[in-house]
């Protein structure tokens, strides 16, 4: 479909808001989920960071909302209603040419089944979450162009576990849905884009959450690691450990094969129980230690 330069913007500006605020209520009351200070701040994220991208292609946009809840509850049709002629849900790899041509003239991208994305996959979906320009040939171009990001994503899955290491796990801001109410959201649409366009000018933030929270709702989309229970197992009685330690003597991995996927794994697992990571000096040499969680380190008193 051919589309003129920057159509959301068109179409944003002229929008008028009758100052009714609705934003920050409308994960809870359109979506269903429980009214915390969390769905109120990713829910005025969500809806600012679109006019932001629209008003500032490229601006830093480093985060997603992913919608957890049963099949069949709207998810999707949600999603399709906000984002209107500039929706499309993803089906491309994220590894691919083609998800990054797809991003262009669209203003919202829906990424589902999280949960069923490999390790490598989601890593790379956190990798094109940051992008702020995309840089490809088109076929009807000779050189690679730059794309400025108009679009936001979001993430949706039936299930509630569905992160696999800790290491960017911050990108993805899990909300729970109850019943859905298209009908609210697409009797609401144009006042919800048009409260989120004047916070945009107004110069409020589409990236600030609340830290513990956040924190707190993406340690409980964790996939179990198998190797949890003999890791925390073996680290259970002792006040510091280090990750070689775990490798062989808990895991009995061979000093040979010891790489760095194998390190990260054994460290992710003691950062989610809360282990503490410092450098500290043994004889001399220093060494990265895990310290238990409120173990209190004599040699700094």
């Amino acid at each position: 479909m051919q589309r003129v330069e920057n159509e959301p913007m068109e179409w944003l500006d002229s929008l008028e808001w009758d100052h009714e605020p609705r934003v920050n209520e409308f994960l809870l009351a359109s979506c269903g989920c429980k009214d915390t200070e969390y769905a109120r701040r990713a829910s005025a994220n969500f809806w600012i960071g679109m006019a932001a991208r629209i008003y500032k292609p490229g601006c830093q946009l480093d985060n997603m909302i992913v919608l957890e809840g049963a099949q069949g509850i709207g998810k999707t049709k949600a999603m399709r209603i906000i984002g209107g002629s500039w929706y499309v849900e993803a089906h491309e790899s994220v590894m691919s040419k083609d998800f990054f041509m797809l991003l262009q003239g669209r203003m919202l991208i829906e990424i589902g089944e999280l949960d069923g994305f490999s390790r490598v996959e989601v890593t790379r979906i956190k990798q094109a979450i940051s992008c702020k320009v995309d840089t490809y040939r088109s076929p009807y171009d000779r050189l690679a162009k730059e794309h400025p990001r108009t679009c936001v994503f979001v993430g949706t899955t039936n299930n509630d576990a569905y992160l696999r290491d800790d290491s960017g796990a911050r990108r993805f801001w899990p909300i729970k849905c109850g019943v859905m109410l298209p009908e609210l959201i697409e009797q609401q649409r144009e006042q919800l884009f048009a409260e989120a366009v004047s916070r945009y000018k107004a110069g409020e933030s589409w990236w600030e959450m609340p830290a513990d929270a956040t924190r707190s709702q993406q340690d409980k989309r964790f996939m179990a690691d198998e190797w949890d229970e003999t890791v925390l197992g073996y680290a259970r009685d002792k006040s510091e450990v280090s990750v070689t330690d775990i490798a062989l003597n808990a895991l009995t991995v061979k000093i040979s094969d010891l790489d760095k996927i194998t390190q990260m794994r054994i460290a992710s697992i003691l950062r989610r129980a809360g282990w503490i990571k410092k450098t500290t000096s043994k004889e001399g040499i220093s060494m990265r230690m895990w310290m238990r969680p409120g173990y209190v380190d004599t040699d700094e008193q």
